[in-house]
Formats: C-alpha cells, structure tokens, sequence
C-alpha cells in the first residue's frame, strides 16, 4: 500500500536523460464509478488548487486530467488516504 501523499515523489521522477518516468494507475471515473486502468502514461503537468494532475497516456497523443483523489491503484499498490 501507498499513501496518496507519496504520489507526486513518484510521478515527477525523470531518468538519467531528464525523460518522465512512466507510471501504471487506476482510478475511480466520477461521472460514472467506472474503474479505468492506465497502463502507461507519464506526467504532463500537475496544479494544486484542485488536486489534478495531467497526464499522458502513452502510445496516444492522448492527454487526460485526473482528479487525484480518484486514484485508487498506482504502480500495482493500492492507494490509501
């Protein structure tokens, strides 16, 4: 298990060529309670005022906003509050 507060450590982290390092997650779609799993993607931006971070889901140009409190799984371990 994973705090959620240790989230922004993993998803800002870069390899030795300053590339983002990529992350799995699943989280909670709140339209719909959906749980969708992202198998890869990378950190495009983060803001605070809202939680969000945005993020993008690699193999696509796809660019997704994600409430972080909706994650539930990062990297394989379970998110706790």
């Amino acid at each position: 298990m994973i705090h959620r507060s240790k989230l922004p450590v993993i998803w800002n982290r870069k390899d030795a060529k300053g590339k983002p390092v990529p992350f799995s997650f699943k989280f909670v779609k709140k339209s719909t309670g959906e749980v969708i799993h992202v198998l890869s993607a990378t950190l495009a931006s983060e803001y605070y005022p809202k939680r969000c971070i945005n993020v993008k889901i690699d193999g696509s140009d796809e660019i997704r906003t994600i409430r972080t409190i909706t994650i539930i799984e990062f990297n394989g371990e379970e998110v706790y509050v």
